[in-house]
């Protein structure tokens, strides 16, 4: 199955109970490593915090921006 399949749907579990959060992180990883497409990549995180708000992706954005240098808008992503 592709990350596009997993993703077509993201506010929702697809058919195979793929969670929308843990695909959109895959994505978001491929986006990085393999496309070196930081903008990118950024607005896919974002989006999995978005639907996925309960879960702990937020750490993934924080060290992404962390590791550009942004730390000021890591720390706003804080949610507490």
């Amino acid at each position: 199955m592709s990350l596009k399949v997993c993703c077509r749907r993201p506010c929702a579990t697809n058919a195979d109970g793929i969670e929308p959060g843990k695909s959109l992180y895959a994505l978001s990883s491929y986006t990085i490593n393999v496309m070196h497409d930081n903008r990118a990549a950024h607005g896919i995180m974002l989006e999995m915090v978005r639907v996925a708000p309960r879960r702990l992706h937020f750490g993934a954005l924080i060290e992404f921006l962390t590791a550009l240098g942004r730390i000021d808008e890591a720390k706003e992503q804080f949610p507490y």
